[in-house]
């Protein structure tokens, strides 16, 4: 049977299931389930599951979204999404949960670990990202249709001396980028893989605590990295005890010049660094959680839907910067200086801390809106200029982590994944995969900046 929901209405249906889960009352189970459905009228009707507090017996989110559109004089649905706290395998009412959406347009041989950094080089139409969990770490370069973002062949994979977290193009110098790899900053050869390392940051006597993350260009070409406090991160989201402080994770400047500033300090997980349109504020998030997002969407009883990279990100015109603490749960604003590169009036943009997933890494659009990868939740999601999430983009892939714009019109989203193993080692869905989504709004994005140096 054909599609009968447009892809404005599956968004709308995961952003409404998502909310109604914050009414579920479940003193018993703490399992909290959100549902919405959609009528053939058009409407939107949620519900979200009850336990009686005298007897754990309750009404599912389903069942209660269903009752309220039956009172309400509504018989025929064109769909239903359901949004829990975990994957249980199952909704309280026994549906199944695949994992949904959009599905990944190029597969990668073996599924990467962890999938990030993604790159698009308009000259030649290449795809490029890593996976920096591989042993040994991989980059891979991937020719694409530039109207269409499908994938042309199979990627090239180049095999690297340490692990690579972040990667950009350089200034005049084909065929080099500068690389964030866990000990520093180096140069990588494309053809080669070989490094040239350029400055460590990292001192060995310091290497079981700390690591280089994500980063960024800024307007004038100098890099940006984030460091992650790695003891600070063992502890899990919401979970750092008081006794130990301040966390130690510091944000890094590295100019063309050579030289290296210290940013800012106090990250768990230096994360997603991206810049506002108007070149006057940065935004950088970073967290970690230990739940995830299920959204499932049916028609007709048949699934349709189910709704770590860390990144740092500028646009065109910087007056703003933003950074990601994927721990924290926190996305940061910073006013910025190009001229100087320096960040002042530190402040919390968007608080994720009552969400589920983890803001992972980021790009921003001509309009100022964010488009963050929420890892172990499944979905792109979209925030305005303002903070306020605007929409979800639910990938077949729990643990979504980079996007990044591209094609001949900069209208085309790629993504990384990591992998999503259960218990036995198996994978259950298409993490490790290449995602490839156009926005229907006609949103655009920009080429990532080049290294100056």
């Amino acid at each position: 049977m054909p599609l009968q929901v447009s892809a404005t209405e599956l968004h709308t249906l995961s952003s409404k299931a998502i909310a109604a889960k914050e009414a579920a009352h479940c003193p018993y189970s703490k399992f909290r389930v959100g549902a919405c459905l959609l009528t053939d009228e058009g409407e939107f009707i949620v519900g979200a599951n009850v336990e009686n507090v005298s007897y754990p017996v309750g009404v599912c989110a389903e069942r209660c979204a269903l009752a309220t559109a039956v009172v309400a004089g509504h018989k025929n649905f064109k769909a239903i999404a359901v949004a829990t706290d975990i994957n249980p395998g199952a909704s309280p009412c026994g549906m199944s949960q695949p994992r949904s959406g959009l599905g990944p347009f190029y597969k990668c041989d073996s599924a990467m670990i962890l999938g990030e950094a993604p790159i698009y080089r308009a000259s030649d139409s290449t795809l490029h990202w890593v996976d920096c969990f591989s042993e040994p770490a991989e980059l891979h370069i991937l020719h694409v249709d530039p109207d269409t973002g499908a994938a042309q062949g199979k990627a090239r994979v180049l095999q690297l001396q340490d692990s690579v977290s972040v990667a950009f193009f350089r200034q005049g110098k084909p065929g080099s980028y500068i690389a964030g790899y866990y000990q520093g900053i180096c140069f990588i050869d494309e053809e080669t893989g070989k490094f040239e390392i350029l400055k460590e940051i990292v001192p060995t006597d310091r290497r079981d605590g700390f690591r280089l993350n994500d980063g960024g260009i800024d307007g004038k070409g100098r890099f940006w990295v984030a460091e992650i406090d790695k003891k600070a991160m063992a502890y899990g989201v919401g979970k750092l005890p008081a006794s130990y402080g301040e966390p130690k994770g510091k944000v890094w400047r590295y100019d063309p010049d050579g030289s290296l500033q210290s940013m800012d300090k106090g990250f768990i997980c230096g994360n997603g660094l991206a810049w506002s349109p108007d070149n006057k504020t940065s935004k950088y998030a970073g967290n970690l959680s230990n739940s995830c997002e299920i959204v499932a969407i049916l028609y007709n009883g048949t699934p349709l839907l189910v709704s770590f990279a860390l990144q740092l990100i500028w646009i065109v015109k910087w007056k703003s910067v933003y950074i990601n603490d994927s721990v924290g749960m926190l996305t940061y604003a910073y006013d910025f200086d190009l001229d100087s590169g320096s960040i002042s009036n530190k402040r919390i943009f968007i608080d994720h801390r009552a969400a589920t997933g983890e803001p992972d890494g980021m790009v921003v659009d001509t309009q100022g809106n964010l488009w963050v990868g929420i890892y172990d939740a499944g979905r792109i999601a979209v925030f305005g200029s303002d903070g306020k999430r605007l929409k979800d983009i639910p990938l077949t892939a729990q643990n979504v982590t980079c996007p990044t714009w591209g094609g001949r019109n900069w209208d085309l989203i790629f993504s990384t994944t990591a992998q999503n193993p259960d218990a036995q080692g198996s994978e259950v869905d298409d993490g490790g995969h290449m995602f490839l989504y156009k926005p229907e709004d006609g949103s655009k994005g920009q080429a990532k900046l080049e290294f100056a140096g």
